[in-house]
């Protein structure tokens, strides 16, 4: 089964399994897991239903690069900066819990149409 860089979540669980595996040193190789996302959506993007995401995939690789960069060590905040892609390809740029941390003014998606709410692309990503 494809496990989408969403769910793969290495940082946060490599945080949280240390208590349980103690004896394994955990690598946290932000590199490799940012090459991992366009390597894990590019060939399931092309397929027909998941073929809108083919021109954000480079923004959600670059998007993982600002979260790590950002999250001031902070799991739980690398966690929600991360998950905050499910809304931004939607065109959603405020929500309950935080907001887009990009400049003010009108969002163009720039050559890219927005994810809709449940489309198959969008549940790739989640």
């Amino acid at each position: 089964m494809l496990c989408p860089p969403l769910r793969c979540f290495y940082v946060y669980f490599a945080s949280t399994a240390k208590p349980v595996w103690k004896g394994i040193d955990h690598s946290l190789d932000i590199w490799h897991k940012s090459k991992k996302i366009p390597a894990t959506l590019g060939p399931e993007s092309k397929k027909v239903k998941y073929r809108p995401l083919i021109p954000w995939i480079k923004h959600i690789a670059n998007h993982f690069w600002f979260c790590c960069r950002n999250c001031k060590g902070n799991t739980m905040r690398l966690r929600d900066m991360w998950l905050s892609c499910l809304s931004h390809v939607r065109n959603v740029h405020v929500w309950m819990t935080g907001n887009c941390k990009h400049t003010d003014g009108p969002i163009e998606p720039e050559g890219k149409d927005w994810l809709v709410y449940g489309s198959p692309a969008h549940n790739l990503l989640k």
